[in-house]
């Protein structure tokens, strides 16, 4: 036994729970395995044959713990269970204890932020703390007495049996009776298991005879290796990450780091910050696996995000996404990390900046998460339309006096967006060079030079906006037009600087390069692209020998 196929039965998180689960199991016997997924189901594979005398390194251990979420269930914990339970009152007094003094240490020294750091909760809380308040302790619970009564000998030949049978593709009988909750199964709640069901009580278990035992017990196993428990207000969002071929021990290196990654806000917030904390948990992990490499898409597909919506007393299964992991660059030596983490820095910074109770600010991070969910050839358009947005709102902020957005950089940006045609032809032809220039020169430029009291031309807040409006209209004319109309003013103020024997804003765009432009805009398949990817350019920071910052002098720190 070297291949087990873990088919995607219900299209949910319950299939990559079920794959992490088996892969987590063979790790418990120290066998290293590897996951990969092969569209119609995923793939948990080992090097070697896996044997019984390797299983039998396992023990009597399920993987997860007994939950006691009150004191009256702590005084029926099964015998055989002993004090292997976690003991949730007192967890969440520690829990409770080590946020409030997280908050005081916010202004204490070093010294005492590690000592704080010490008295962390435990690592695993946050996941008992979810399967209390989704009721999903009872068939959990279930599993664990399961495994304590069974017979060391017996349990080894039992996995085995399960084993053989997963790679054979058929079902087994492990003496285990699940129960299907929503947690595990966003599927079992959909519908059937609605809050007031048509002709069934809330508590019908005919659901359960669906379960496969192998598969649910796995699962629950998966749950606290895979999945990332987000509280959303009084709702829950959870995290699944989706292997697309890794080792299994870079992705628990890789969910290691994520686990400690902050994610705050409301859910397209959370979502964007998200995929790319699980991109950077990659990224760093990259130097303790240098022979798994490529995209970090290439290694996770994404994930898989089930937003479980609060109804009073109970919740329910309200959404089941996908969002993916950016491919912006390769991950294959040093340089590469030092450009992945450059660029998830910048992205981090500014989405985190994002306030998501401000109507026009979660608009951006929408456009942001639906760049995130689309693959294929549109998926840089939407991350273009996403600069392009973000970049209006900045200049809109700051002729407010709102300075708190920067900028992105222009180099990074047109790095990602150039590694597809057309996109990197239409970002170095010259004529859009020379007017993206023009742009940037009358809007974010001059809002820097004016707010840093240096001398500043004509500040066209209008202009950006006008552009994005006429570059989805039928007729690519109106678009042309309100651009030769900028060029004409903005070489006009050039030309009137220029008379006043002024050095700084006397650049002039040519009639050759508003002249390739318009070629290259009238030679273009879908014209409204190159609208977008000119306002985002235009917004954008430029750096370099002799470019002055077009940021304020104060430092990109996050708040």
């Amino acid at each position: 036994m070297t291949v087990f196929p873990i088919p995607k039965i219900t299209g949910t998180h319950a299939d990559v729970l079920a794959a992490i689960g088996l892969a987590d199991l063979l790790e418990a016997a120290d066998i290293r395995a590897t996951l990969s997924d092969n569209q119609s189901e995923f793939i948990v594979s080992s090097g070697s044959p896996v044997t019984v005398t390797q299983l039998r390194r396992i023990g009597l251990n399920p993987g997860y713990e007994y939950l006691a979420p009150n004191e009256k269930e702590k005084a029926k914990v099964p015998a055989v269970v002993g004090d292997r339970f976690f003991d949730y009152p007192i967890e969440k007094q520690k829990a409770d204890r080590w946020r409030e003094a997280q908050k005081a240490a916010k202004t204490a020294g070093a010294d005492v932020q590690e000592q704080i750091a010490t008295q962390a909760p435990h690592p695993d809380f946050r996941h008992y703390m979810i399967l209390n308040v989704l009721q999903g302790d009872g068939p959990l619970n279930k599993s664990v007495t399961w495994v304590y009564s069974s017979q060391p000998d017996q349990w080894s030949d039992l996995l085995a049996s399960a084993l053989q049978s997963l790679a054979a593709r058929s079902d087994f009988d492990m003496g285990f009776e699940p129960e299907l909750v929503q947690l595990f199964n966003p599927q079992a709640a959909k519908g059937y298991a609605r809050l007031k069901p048509d002709s069934t009580s809330r508590n019908d278990s005919t659901k359960d005879a669906w379960a496969q035992p192998v598969l649910e017990w796995l699962r629950f196993r998966g749950y606290f290796r895979g999945t990332i428990p987000i509280i959303v207000g009084d709702d829950v969002r959870l995290f699944s990450v989706e292997p697309r071929r890794i080792s299994f021990r870079r992705f628990l290196a890789a969910m290691a780091r994520l686990r400690q990654d902050s994610l705050y806000g409301a859910a397209p917030k959370v979502d964007c910050l998200g995929a790319l904390a699980v991109a950077r948990a990659l990224v760093n992990s990259f130097e303790d696996f240098p022979d798994e490499f490529g995209q970090p898409a290439d290694l996770l597909s994404g994930l898989m995000v089930t937003h479980y919506k609060s109804l009073g007393q109970a919740k329910a299964v309200t959404g089941i996404s996908r969002l993916a992991i950016p491919g912006w660059f390769t991950l294959d030596a040093a340089d590469d990390v030092a450009r992945w983490t450059r660029a998830l820095d910048e992205y981090q910074l500014r989405l985190r900046r994002l306030d998501d109770t401000v109507s026009d600010e979660i608009q951006l991070l929408l456009l942001f998460r639906k760049y995130l969910e689309h693959r294929g050839p549109d998926t840089l358009l939407r991350l273009a339309e996403f600069h392009e947005a973000y970049g209006i709102y900045l200049i809109r902020k700051r002729g407010q006096d709102d300075w708190r957005f920067p900028q992105f950089s222009l180099d990074l940006v047109e790095e990602i967006l150039s590694q597809q045609m057309p996109y990197s032809g239409i970002i170095q032809n010259p004529g859009f060079q020379a007017i993206a220039k023009a742009l940037r020169s009358a809007t974010v430029t001059a809002q820097t030079r004016k707010r840093n009291k240096l001398e500043f031309r004509e500040i066209r807040y209008d202009i950006l906006p006008e552009l994005r409006r006429k570059r989805s209209l039928p007729s690519p004319a109106a678009f042309l037009d309100t651009l030769a109309d900028f060029i004409s003013a903005y070489n006009a103020e050039s030309a009137k600087r220029l008379e006043q024997g002024k050095t700084n804003g006397i650049a002039r765009v040519s009639e050759a390069d508003f002249a390739e432009f318009v070629s290259l805009y009238d030679s273009c398949q879908n014209p409204s692209l190159i609208g977008s990817l000119l306002c985002a350019s235009a917004t954008c920071k430029t750096s370099g020998p002799g470019t002055a910052s077009e940021e304020p002098q104060t430092p990109e720190t996050d708040e």
